[in-house]
């Protein structure tokens, strides 16, 4: 059985706790996706900002001028989230591009990918990570999911609750 690393897991919490602040839309249903975009740039030099951003051109209205407009039009769950914590990625934890979709990432940890990432990641059996990061297990529908509905069934995991 893998050792459970509870201090990542209570670190996601947080995350997901702020979520709403973070520009990204919350989607069980993609690791981690870049929504319609013509010019898709990685603004993260400095770490300090965890966002992929998507640059659009738009004209001022009334000045006629050209301006980049910048704006963070991800979708991600709770696993996508993870991956781009910077403490996270320092541990290995990172996004890689979809073999079969552009603009969809997948995450991956140790030449793991997908479900079997966050499983080693974050010390979790195969029915703890599904329990946490597979929209199948949640009551609502993957569009409702919202990120307190995973803190929720991630605090019962750190509680001692065996999902099987």
């Amino acid at each position: 059985m893998p050792r459970m690393q509870k201090d990542r897991l209570k670190l996601l919490i947080e995350r997901l706790r702020k979520h709403q602040d973070n520009g990204r839309r919350f989607d069980m249903g993609k690791w981690y996706d870049l929504a319609g975009s013509d010019d898709v740039g990685d603004d993260d030099e400095d770490d300090s900002d965890d966002r992929i951003y998507i640059a659009k051109r738009v004209v001022d209205p009334y000045t006629g001028r050209v301006r980049e407009e910048r704006t963070c039009g991800t979708s991600a769950c709770a696993l996508g989230e993870a991956c781009v914590i910077p403490a996270f990625r320092k541990l290995g934890l990172t996004l890689i591009p979809s073999p079969h979709d552009a603009l969809s990432f997948t995450p991956v940890y140790k030449r793991k990918r997908g479900l079997d990432a966050g499983r080693a990641f974050f010390g979790l059996t195969e029915h703890q990570a599904t329990y946490i990061f597979m929209p199948d297990e949640y009551t609502e529908s993957t569009s409702k999911i919202h990120p307190m509905d995973v803190v929720e069934h991630i605090e019962a995991v750190l509680n001692g609750y065996d999902p099987r």
